[in-house]
């Protein structure tokens, strides 16, 4: 079979080679060199300052014939020029710098459109291969779980370079992703809440802004007007568009289940319960486990529980804590609030700033595991653990009491 031919207009000559080489590592498909005037099956292009005249350019490259499809790229994402773009007839947005597995992917789909699969937002057997959520949430506020979250989409993310991985903040409105990460955005999903039915792969890549190491992320919205505009459902459909766009993606979750945190825990294929040994927290992870079961019974099954900030000889001992919540634990992350402050004061991960701390190998590890999670263990609530370990932390202060002399 001949190769489809594919024209490359980038100013960049970096980009070009780097695309060049992509190219060259796809099968069926082939670069014209510069000169070449003859007209080809796909022309990347890239928009610069100009919109106006790099629309025209491209409508004229589809008019006249000289390009079948063409696919844009640019530095700016702003969803209204990806749409303008849409509207002039372009098939696919490749977020800049253009990685090999976007690229590969949307000639993936230029493959199905060619054989007449012009609806099939991927072919068959990429859509078979459905993404991962991995949901992390809180036990209660201040217990790290956003400190996790960030850290393990990171290191999955460099794990497995070659797969896209994201990164979606959905503590609207009052996330903190993009500051754990010192990153630089210009859009949001509150873009794609506000009309969810122009919601497909190529809209949800224009919102994402790139951390250095190739991880997607997805900051929440911060407007007050934007957060009053999200519904459910539309949580659900960013949800669903999420799994079939990435391999995995890591949501850092709100702990207040509201029906859109719950909509979004609904698609989740794991959620990670974030807690430390303190009875309040405890309680409270209770009081959540117990919600989910009244609220939504399938969300109960999918939790593994993460110990926070650990302590060797905590007050309260992990055995404690499963027996009070009726699981056992998934994974302990060790205490160390001097590395963890100063890695989020700087902007950077724990594996850039401390990458021999206990703290950074224990996520590490977590971001190893949990992608091959294993079934939770459930026992027997204790109900006589709540008295125990209350009248445990009320000792001391009935003794501060009782040695306070008496008032006359």
């Amino acid at each position: 079979m001949t190769p489809t031919t594919i024209r490359i207009h980038v100013r960049d000559a970096a980009a070009r080679e780097e695309l060049l080489r992509a190219i060259a590592e796809t099968p069926d498909f082939s670069a014209i060199r510069n000169g070449d005037s003859a007209p080809c099956g796909v022309c990347i292009y890239e928009m610069g300052d100009d919109r106006n005249t790099d629309l025209a350019r491209i409508r004229c490259l589809l008019e006249s014939g000289l390009a079948a499809e063409v696919f844009v790229t640019a530095a700016d994402k702003n969803p209204d020029l990806i749409i303008a773009a849409m509207r002039t007839g372009v098939s696919e947005f490749l977020p800049c710098p253009v990685r090999q597995q976007d690229l590969h992917a949307a000639l993936k789909r230029f493959t199905a459109r060619r054989n007449g699969q012009q609806h099939a937002e991927k072919p068959a057997a990429e859509e078979k291969r459905a993404g991962r959520i991995i949901h992390v949430i809180g036990g209660k506020g201040g217990v790290g779980s956003t400190t996790i979250a960030v850290n393990i989409a990171v290191e999955i993310a460099a794990q497995n370079p070659e797969l896209p991985i994201s990164l979606v903040d959905m503590r609207y409105p009052l996330g903190e992703v993009p500051l754990f990460l010192d990153l630089e955005y210009a859009n949001t999903w509150g873009e794609a809440a506000r009309d969810i039915s122009r919601l497909d792969a190529t809209f949800l890549a224009s919102l994402m802004a790139r951390y250095r190491n190739g991880l997607d992320v997805l900051p929440a919205p911060s407007r007050r007007e934007e957060a009053e505009a999200v519904s459910p459902q539309a949580v659900a459909t960013l949800m669903k568009q999420l799994k079939t766009s990435y391999d995995t993606v890591i949501v850092d979750g709100s702990p207040y289940p509201d029906d859109v945190s719950l909509a979004a825990m609904e698609e989740a294929d794991t959620i990670l319960m974030v807690l430390v040994l303190s009875l309040p927290c405890l309680a409270n992870v209770r009081k959540l486990l117990e919600t989910f079961d009244s609220m939504s019974p399938g969300l109960s099954g999918k939790v593994r529980l993460v110990v926070n900030r650990h302590l060797s000889k905590a007050e309260i001992s992990v055995a404690e804590a499963e027996e009070l919540l009726g699981r056992k634990t998934s994974w302990l992350i060790e205490n160390d609030y001097a590395a963890t402050l100063s890695a989020i004061n700087q902007g950077r991960p724990l594996t850039e700033c401390a990458p021999s701390s206990p703290v950074a190998r224990n996520l590490a590890r977590l971001a190893r595991e949990i992608r091959r999670p294993e079934p939770a263990t459930a026992s027997r609530h204790s109900s006589g653990l709540f008295s125990r370990l209350f009248s445990r932390t009320r000792r001391p202060a009935q003794s501060a009491v009782a040695a306070q002399p008496a008032r006359s």
